[in-house]
């Protein structure tokens, strides 16, 4: 291959115009998806990092010191949101149905699941209205709960005034699964 400097210049030049452009495509579409509202902002699925309350003065880990759970944000205005501690005792009859009282109730008090739609109601404010369908705790069942909800970065807060298991208000982080 025989090219002038000249020539290689020129290519070298339009190569890195392309990049250029590339990168500046990809800035602006990520610039444009934070500019999104909080509805598009939502979709995907959000890993749990943390559940906790404010009691007393004190921070309070409300599902222990390593919540697992996640939330699903459909672009559809589905959601499905699933929480469990992470010291679950596993039941000694090894079929779900078998459980011994004490084990149900362990079980029962450290993990929750719904599932429902998502409206946003207040863009500025970040409320959000969950319409749950259904629910594991079914006091909830056909319920519309309010949340507020913010994003910084990849996590997402969710601040919940009347959790399940009474208590004052409980905040909620997530981290967006990659």
């Amino acid at each position: 291959m025989n090219c002038s400097m000249k020539e290689l210049g020129k290519a070298l030049v339009g190569v890195a115009g392309l990049a250029g452009a590339a990168c500046f495509s990809s800035s602006q579409a990520w610039a444009q998806g934070m500019a999104a509202g909080l509805a598009k902002q939502l979709q995907g699925t959000w890993m749990l990092v943390s559940v906790t309350s404010e009691q007393g003065g004190n921070r309070i880990d409300v599902w222990g010191p390593n919540p697992r759970g996640q939330v699903i944000f459909a672009p559809d205005g589905r959601y499905c949101e699933v929480w469990t501690r992470d010291d679950l005792p596993k039941i000694a009859a090894n079929n779900r149905t078998k459980g011994t009282p004490e084990e149900n109730q362990t079980i029962m008090a450290g993990s929750l699941g719904h599932f429902g739609t998502y409206k946003v109601e207040d863009e500025k404010a970040g409320l959000v209205t969950l319409h749950i369908v259904t629910c594991t705790f079914p006091n909830w069942n056909g319920q519309d709960a309010l949340r507020s909800m913010t994003i910084q970065g990849d996590a997402l807060h969710i601040g919940n005034p009347a959790p399940s298991g009474g208590g004052g208000k409980i905040d909620i982080t997530y981290k967006r699964a990659m």
